[in-house]
This record gives structure tokens, sequence and C-alpha cells, in this order.
């Protein structure tokens, strides 16, 4: 494990304590693992989460996964036959707030974990208004326009 970076240690630690942490605290595992060179480690730890997409803020310093808050979240959404027939969804008013933390002109990749626990890799796309992906997913369900 020493081997690995800062940043992979650190979404480590998330994943085997389960829930969201405070970096100091995320730190202080990660040390017991690596030594972190300079005066103020939780400041190094802290950058790197950051600047990575695999970690959301929850609260002021506390950090968790991206991939928590997607299975904490229940979505409804009245398909229409556009979604249907292209397997999308319109990132709307209602959904955004879930993907605020993605801004930028690159799609990104999410998972969605449906009622049954299953799976469905997706893709958000913030500046096209989409989430696409969906389209086997649909068809295997046998969804119709004003499903939910």
């Amino acid at each position: 494990m020493a081997r690995k970076s800062i940043v992979d240690l650190a979404y480590d630690v998330l994943e085997e304590n389960h829930r969201p942490m405070h970096y100091r605290k995320i730190a202080q595992e990660i040390t017991k693992i690596k030594n972190i060179k300079g005066e103020n480690p939780h400041h190094a730890v802290n950058a790197v989460m950051g600047a990575d997409r695999r970690f959301i803020r929850y609260q002021r310093g506390i950090w968790g996964l991206v991939k928590w808050k997607y299975r904490e979240a229940n979505l409804p959404y009245t398909l229409t036959s556009y979604c249907l027939h292209n397997g999308t969804i319109f990132l709307t008013n209602y959904l955004k707030p879930y993907f605020a933390w993605h801004r930028n002109d690159e799609p990104v990749q999410v998972s969605f974990i449906d009622s049954d626990g299953e799976e469905i890799r997706v893709e958000v796309d913030y500046q096209k208004k989409l989430i696409s992906g969906f389209k086997e997913w649909f068809q295997k369900r046998s969804l119709k326009v004003n499903d939910t």
C-alpha cells in the first residue's frame, strides 16, 4: 500500500470506513501507512481530494465519495418518448443539484443503482444537459412513455 498515491490512499480510507470523514482524520489514517512530506500533511490530503472527481465535499472539511451521493439519492423521473428512443434523461433543474460538482466541458461517467441494486453506468454531460446510457436498461425493463 505504501506505493499508492495519497489520493488513492484517501479513497481507500473512505472506502474502508464507509462514511464521510474530516480531511484531518483521513490524513491521520494515511500517515499510519505512508509518510506524507510537509509540515501539515492534512493540507496535502485536502488539496488532492479537492482535485479528484471521485471525492465530494459534504460539508466544510468533510469528504466522501461521489458514488455514495448517488446511492443515497432517490431520483424519480417521468420518461418521454425521446428519452426512451435515445436512452437518455434530461438534466433538469430538479436533477442538476445532484451534479453541481461537475460543471466543466468534459462529460463524466457515473453509476446509478436501481431499486433492485443493478448498477447502470451512464455519462453525465452538464453542457448538453443530458444523462445518457440508459437505453439497454429501459429496454430490459420494458419501460414506456410516462413510466417513472
